[in-house]
C-alpha cells in the first residue's frame, strides 16, 4: 500500500501510529459490514415493496445510522477520534466531498465499505444504457421538457345511476392523465416519473405538486483533468524533502488549522509513454500557478469543470435524509 511505502523510511514512533490504526480498521470493517450488509436484500426476488424512504430506512435498522452523522456513530463503536477524522473522514470527502461530522452515518459505512469493490471496464454508464437498450421503450435524446400537465378525471359511484345527489365515493380515474411539453411538442401520458433534480430542471408543474417537493441543496465542486510528464506530485508541496516518490492517489482530512486545497489527487494510468492523466477534485477552482508547482512544471493538457454532484447534501437528524 502506498501508506506503508510513506512511512517505511519513518521512525519507531510512525510505526507505532499505523499499528494502532489497525486495531481501529478492523472495529470499523465490522461496523461497517453490519450496516450494510443487508443492502443485498434489494437484489432478492422476494425483497417487500415499500412506499417511502422512511419505511425503508426501518426495514433495513439504519434509523441510527440516518439521524447521527458519520463521526458520531464510528465514535459510538468504540473507533477513536484520530481514525475517524484522519481514516473515515478522508473516505467521506472523496465519496461524497463532506465531513464525517457533517455526513450522516450510512454515508459514512458506505463510504468505507470499498474493500472489493469493481469499475465496469469502459464506464458504468454502460449499465443503465443497456437497462434503456433492453426496455424496448423509445428514446428522445436531446429533448428539454418544459411543463407537465395533469388531467384528473373522477369516477362516480352512486347508489342510484338517476340520483346524482347519492354519491357514495369519488376516486380517481384510470383515465386520468399527464400532458408532457417538450421541443418535440406536446404529448399524452398515463403517468410520468420525474427522474431528475426537480429544481434544476425548470419544468412547470401544477402548483399543488410543486408544493410537495421540498428544495434540496446541491454541492458545487470542481473538477481538474490534466495529463503531465511528472511521474509523482510535488514531495515539496507535502513537506517532504526533494525526490520523495509521492503516492499517486492522495486524500486529504480536515483539521481545525486549514481547509485542505484539494480533497483528492488521482493518476488514472498512462495516456502514452511517459504522460499520465490525473484527476483532482476541489471545493475551489484550481490556478494554473497550484498545478505548476503541484506538477513540477509539467502539466502538457488542462480541463476544467464546475459541476453539481448528483446526490443532495447528506445531512443528519432527519433534516435531509437520503
Amino acid at each position: 500500500m502506498e501508506i506503508r511505502y510513506l512511512v517505511s523510511k519513518a521512525d519507531g514512533r510512525h510505526v507505532r501510529l499505523i499499528c494502532s490504526y489497525l486495531v481501529f480498521l478492523l472495529k470499523s470493517i465490522f461496523s461497517v459490514r453490519t450496516s450494510v450488509n443487508r443492502m443485498m436484500d434489494f437484489y432478492s426476488p422476494d425483497f417487500p415493496k415499500w412506499d417511502n424512504i422512511s419505511d425503508l430506512s426501518s426495514f433495513f435498522h439504519w434509523d441510527q445510522l440516518t439521524n447521527s452523522t458519520a463521526a458520531d456513530y464510528f465514535k459510538s463503536q468504540g473507533i477513536s477520534d484520530k481514525y475517524i477524522f484522519e481514516v473515515v473522514q478522508a473516505a467521506t470527502r472523496v465519496n461524497y466531498y463532506q465531513n464525517a461530522d457533517e455526513v450522516h452515518a450510512l454515508a459514512g459505512a458506505v463510504a468505507m465499505a470499498t474493500s472489493d469493490a469493481r469499475r465496469i471496464a469502459g464506464g458504468s454508464y454502460q449499465i443503465f444504457e443497456q437497462f434503456l437498450k433492453h426496455s424496448g421503450a423509445n428514446i428522445y435524446l436531446n429533448t428539454k421538457v418544459s411543463e407537465l400537465q395533469f388531467h384528473l378525471v373522477f369516477t362516480y359511484w352512486s347508489k342510484s345511476p338517476k340520483r346524482f345527489k347519492q354519491v357514495k365515493d369519488i376516486t380517481p380515474s384510470s383515465s386520468s392523465s399527464w400532458t408532457l411539453k417538450s421541443t418535440r411538442g406536446a404529448t399524452e401520458y398515463r403517468a410520468v416519473i420525474l427522474a431528475a433534480p426537480f429544481h434544476s430542471t425548470h419544468i412547470t408543474v401544477p402548483r399543488s405538486i410543486y408544493n410537495q417537493i421540498p428544495e434540496q441543496p446541491y454541492q458545487q465542486i470542481h473538477v481538474t483533468l490534466l495529463s503531465t510528464t511528472s511521474p509523482h506530485p510535488n514531495s515539496a508541496y507535502f513537506g517532504f524533502s526533494e525526490g520523495v516518490n509521492m503516492p499517486r492517489v492522495l486524500l486529504t482530512t480536515k483539521n481545525s488549522a486549514a481547509q485542505p486545497e484539494f480533497n483528492s489527487l488521482s493518476y488514472h494510468g498512462l495516456i502514452r509513454e511517459g504522460e499520465w492523466a490525473v484527476k483532482i477534485i476541489s471545493d475551489q477552482k484550481i490556478s494554473n500557478e497550484w498545478l505548476d508547482n503541484m506538477f513540477n512544471g509539467q502539466v502538457k493538457w488542462l480541463l476544467r469543470k464546475q459541476v453539481s454532484i448528483s446526490f443532495s447534501l447528506l445531512a443528519f437528524a432527519g433534516v435531509r435524509t437520503i
